[in-house]
């Protein structure tokens, strides 16, 4: 196959099989950050008792965060009470949504091509996920980054710029989001939240390298008091508990586009760390590469 039929592919092909999960307006926060973390998500497609549709998601990083910005302005600290404050026992989850489904432009039907889902991800704010539609506008499924990504990688060799090199075409940014060590669980999570960022590096104090948190380790973090107990901690303290890799995966600037794809695909990650000499100079975020199949093919 050649890459221009790679990317003609339907929608229907590159969703993966699997049952689509989602939650109501009226649903409480709590109960929907436990059903995140029991189906293994960072996010769910919001449907709207009002409007009889779906037109937003609530993100596992954002429930955190509201959590915490709860306890921050109660009068109580004790994180393991939060379930009995009724700021957040009580709280609806229309309240906390992204309407990101208002804009119909931001969804794509299964009958669209692969070409398109990536032209718009890309040129949309860069969105993380795509609701998918199928007849009468139903919702089937929802297209992300690491669908897209996986799916291209079985084929990656065929790109045009398969074999050149991180440096050659500039991949990723130079400026990464980094705590220390020391800085708290709840301080990373605040930072991936405004940083608008899949994850965030932690670096020694020597500015080394030396581990990444990211919304996907709310879900083995814990959930309800074991969870929010946990967001004062130091996040090397919290990484070593839930047994994260001892370090991030990372590439020079001499890796090619074709290995970058298979080590986002065989690592199940959504950011890949670019040293030189162990200096930390970048990151690669999933939309890199889909912002170079866009931009070339």
């Amino acid at each position: 196959m050649s890459i221009k039929e790679i990317l003609n592919t339907k929608i229907k092909d590159v969703l993966h099989p699997k049952p689509l999960v989602t939650a109501t307006d009226s649903d409480k926060v709590s109960d929907v950050l436990q059903k995140l973390i029991a189906h293994k998500l960072l996010s769910l497609p919001v449907f709207s008792e009002r409007e009889k549709r779906f037109k937003s998601f609530v993100d596992i990083v954002d429930i955190v965060c509201h959590a915490v910005n709860i306890l921050e302005n109660s009068k109580t600290k004790d994180y393991d009470t939060l379930m009995k404050v009724d700021a957040f026992a009580n709280e609806r989850c229309g309240s906390i949504v992204i309407p990101s489904f208002d804009n119909q432009y931001f969804s794509i039907t299964e009958n669209d091509t692969l070409r398109k889902a990536i032209h718009s991800m890309v040129n949309l704010l860069n969105v993380r996920r795509m609701p998918v539609l199928g007849s009468g506008d139903a919702l089937v499924g929802v297209l992300s980054q690491s669908q897209v990504i996986n799916f291209i990688s079985k084929y990656a060799h065929l790109l045009p710029f398969a074999n050149k090199t991180v440096g050659d075409l500039g991949v990723g940014s130079r400026q990464v989001p980094t705590l220390s060590s020391s800085q708290s669980v709840r301080e990373a999570f605040w930072k991936i939240k405004h940083d608008n960022a899949s994850g965030v590096a932690i670096v020694n104090s020597d500015g080394k390298l030396i581990g990444n948190i990211s919304a996907s380790d709310i879900k083995v973090i814990g959930i309800d008091a074991s969870l929010f107990s946990k967001m004062e901690l130091p996040v090397s303290q919290v990484l070593a508990s839930i047994n994260a890799k001892p370090k991030p995966v990372s590439v020079s600037t001499s890796t090619t586009i074709d290995q970058l794809f298979k080590v986002f695909h065989e690592e199940h990650i959504h950011r890949i760390y670019i040293e030189d000499q162990r200096e930390l100079i970048g990151v690669i975020s999933l939309i890199d590469l889909i912002n170079l199949v866009d931009l070339y093919c």
